[in-house]
């Protein structure tokens, strides 16, 4: 019996535990496996960026950057002027991947966080995985981070006209040294300036402050006048600046070459961005004003008592060769005309003080003895003691290489007390210069000398040209060139590259102003189709004319 029951106990067990087998085999069966997580995502974009008014009010309107995902850069820009920011703080919207975005370790909240922008920020995106992609984010403004100094003029341009009316000034100089301006200090006086170019979109304004003033550390001279040149039919906004430097390598290396009359002076140039009231102008140009001015073309003063003194009587005065001179607001007496290279405009002395003595001597001068010695039976012989030769042959240098067609129609001259020469120089505008006069086809492969609008112009040949005719002047130019041609060519490059760094940025912010395929100068060449199109003309010219010119001086014997 005690068997028996041992025996059904064992039996029991056995089946429960089968069954525990079977109902745990058969839920093994039913059940799914638990899928793994899924990876995280290693995507990190900034997808859209903006700037909306809603919350920048001093913006004044909703701005959306432009975003290159290859290059990581998110980048707009801004040419109204904006009050009440000092700062230039702004508070952004963004969408993103990934799981944040942050400045450093400062997280970013789109519509919430706000940054300056006046340098550029390091936007980073954090993947799940952590992963993170950093987006430079560049929001320029010629006000707030331009690399040039900004003059604000209190006027729009539409006021200003050919006379001077008063305004308020400011001048930023955006880390440049120097002495600058605001409205506090006394009215600044402006108007225009120019021939042809006063007549486009993009005008020049002629200065004059109510102190003297040496502005931006332009230490060189202490004035009130100074001038905002457009360089409107200049794409590139380099040719009057490649063209003084080359006039300022020359002056450097002018000891033993010059003599003691000479004057070493080639006008400032520094580039600004202008607004015109609250709106933006552009680049300008900011040089000096052309006048008999301590440190500027600084020939001896005359006055008008001077006028029976015969030794002040002999200088100083300046004149410019200018064709426009009859159409110039000039008192009548104050141009004349020589028989052989045409209207010359008496600059200095000025209307506020001379002698109609000092005027009558100077015309005299002009035309019967120096152009009289040059056109003469015996000009190679006697030329040279009425024109400085050196200074002629810097300014023929400097100009061919520019191959100016207005080289030889527009030429500032000097003279001296008790010297009888004329001096060439300053050199002066070269917006049409390059390349960029549609009226002269060939300014890559002839000389300036030959191809000038004077040439032929008056049915006679200009001075330059007749010099030209001298061999001993043609070998001066020869020698002068060789010795300086090396440094000419690498200035200019070192130029266009240190100014394209320099204001690069504000290059763009002018061209979102002035389109800058449209060119408003019926004589200019056309437009370039983009700015960077517009320099490789210029770079490419500037090659090709100086093989040109090397094999052409060292043609002569």
């Amino acid at each position: 019996m005690r068997k028996l029951s041992t025996f059904l106990s064992f039996t029991v067990s056995l089946f429960a535990l089968s069954g525990l087998l079977f109902l745990s085999c058969t839920n093994d069966k039913n059940e799914e496996p638990t899928p793994p997580p899924p990876p995280e995502s290693s995507d990190c974009r900034i997808t859209s960026f903006s700037i909306k008014n809603s919350a920048n009010p001093s913006l004044g309107t909703n701005l959306s950057f432009t975003i290159d995902q290859d290059a990581k850069t998110i980048e707009a820009l801004t040419i109204k002027w904006i009050t009440g920011n000092d700062s230039f703080e702004f508070i952004p919207e963004f969408t993103a991947t990934g799981q944040q975005v942050r400045i450093g370790s400062v997280v970013q909240e789109s519509g919430v966080t706000k940054n300056s922008f006046i340098v550029p920020l390091e936007y980073t995106v954090v993947a799940e995985d952590g992963t993170t992609e950093t987006y430079t984010v560049r929001f320029f403004s010629p006000q707030f981070n331009s690399t040039i100094p900004v003059i604000r003029i209190e006027q729009p341009d539409s006021r200003i006209g050919d006379d001077y009316i008063n305004t308020k000034l400011e001048i930023i100089p955006n880390g440049w040294p120097g002495e600058v301006w605001d409205y506090s200090k006394k009215d600044v006086e402006i108007r225009l300036r120019g021939n042809s170019t006063r007549h486009l979109p993009k005008r020049p304004y002629r200065l004059k402050f109510g102190d003297a003033i040496s502005p931006l550390g332009l230490d060189h001279t202490n004035e009130k006048s100074w001038v905002l040149v457009a360089n409107d039919c200049d794409k590139t906004l380099m040719r009057n600046r490649v063209s003084f430097e080359w006039a300022r390598v020359l002056q450097k290396n002018s000891a033993g070459f010059y003599d003691s009359g000479a004057i070493l002076f080639t006008p400032s140039y520094i580039h600004v961005n202008i607004f015109m009231d609250d709106e933006y102008w552009g680049v300008y140009q900011f040089s000096d004003q052309m006048q008999r001015k301590d440190g500027r073309i600084e020939v001896e003063k005359l006055r008008a008592r001077d006028e029976e003194d015969p030794v002040a009587i002999t200088g100083g005065y300046v004149l410019e060769v200018d064709i426009h001179a009859s159409n110039d607001n000039e008192l009548p007496n104050f141009w004349f005309e020589t028989n052989k290279t045409g209207k010359i405009t008496i600059k200095y002395p000025d209307d506020d003080d001379y002698a109609q003595e000092q005027l009558d001597w100077i015309i005299d001068f002009v035309k019967n003895r120096a152009e009289g010695a040059l056109y003469g039976g015996n000009f190679l012989n006697e030329w040279r003691q009425y024109f400085d030769e050196a200074t002629a042959a810097d300014y023929v240098i400097v100009n061919e290489l520019a191959g100016d067609p207005d080289a030889y129609t527009s030429i500032y001259l000097y003279k001296r007390r008790s010297n009888d020469k004329l001096y060439f120089g300053p050199v002066w505008d070269f917006d049409s210069a390059f390349d960029n006069d549609n009226r002269k086809q060939n300014t890559r492969s002839r000389l300036m000398i030959d191809e000038s609008f004077l040439h032929g112009g008056y049915g006679h040949d200009h001075w330059v040209w007749q010099m030209w005719q001298d061999d001993n002047f043609k070998r001066t130019v020869k020698n002068r060139w060789n010795a300086n041609k090396a440094e000419l060519l690498s200035t200019a490059m070192k130029v266009i590259e240190e100014d394209m760094a320099l204001m690069r940025s504000s290059v763009d912010a002018n061209f979102t102003r002035w389109d800058i395929t449209e060119q408003a100068l019926d004589t200019a060449m056309p437009a370039p189709a983009n700015y960077d199109a517009g320099l490789t003309v210029l770079i490419d010219y500037i090659n090709e004319r100086y093989k040109y010119l090397d094999e052409v001086f060292n043609s002569v014997q």
